[in-house]
């Protein structure tokens, strides 16, 4: 494949999108605790709880320490490496957006405290 320098920006814009649908900043920051927690039951965390301040940061960190689910070609476990290399990607977003976004996680954080995962429900209907 010849990428062109015409080809660049879209594929710059491309996984921009691809990102920023899973960035960890944009699914809580400024979301419910509700949400918070059903996205993180749902890809099955042992986290026990999500700070708001850094909260992208936390939840990627929260995606490590989850269990993957088990999709395999052959003997090797694709799922596993994927999640690990789209996380790694996203901390470095999450961590420019946390860092951004501190003025207005600081105070929601010393109000509220972290999320609590503990009592997720099992499913959230918007």
């Amino acid at each position: 494949m010849n990428l062109t320098h015409a080809r660049i920006p879209e594929i710059i814009l491309i996984s921009c999108c691809i990102f920023l649908t899973g960035c960890g900043s944009i699914k809580t920051i400024d979301r419910s605790d509700l949400y918070v927690q059903t996205e993180a039951k749902a890809m099955n965390t042992k986290c026990k709880t999500i700070s708001r301040a850094y909260s992208g940061l936390n939840f990627d960190f929260c995606a490590l320490h989850s269990q993957p689910k088990k999709q395999q070609i052959g003997n090797i476990n694709i799922e596993g490496k994927i999640i690990i290399l789209a996380v790694a990607a996203d901390i470095f977003f999450s961590t420019i957006i946390d860092t951004f976004a501190l003025p207005y996680t600081m105070p929601q954080q010393w109000k509220l405290g972290s999320i609590k995962l503990e009592s997720a429900p099992a499913k959230y209907t918007h």
